[in-house]
């Protein structure tokens, strides 16, 4: 278990050495790692902490914005969209 959270350090560290954002998300859109230029991206422009939060689902928070943009532009909102959740699989 150790070595695992050892591993995953070393993981953490050297992806905040790339200047680039990452944001490694599973197919349920559940964030699973972030790397410090995307959050100091997200805290430079005020984004709420769910964007940047282990655990948190970014889709969500996206859909929750673009909700939010479109009702400050036309007065409404009626985005829709689903994923399938049946089966989470991990993109890098």
């Amino acid at each position: 278990m150790e070595n695992l959270r050892q591993e995953n350090g070393q993981i953490q560290e050297w992806i905040n050495t790339v200047e680039e954002f990452v944001i490694a998300i599973d197919s349920c859109g559940t964030i699973v790692r972030v790397n410090q230029a995307w959050i100091e991206f997200c805290l430079k422009k005020d984004v709420h902490e769910s964007l940047y939060t282990i655990g948190a689902d970014y889709f969500a928070q996206l859909k929750a914005r673009e909700k939010i943009v479109k009702s400050r532009l036309s007065g409404a909102s009626s985005a829709k969209s689903s994923l399938n959740t049946s089966k989470c699989t991990l993109f890098f």
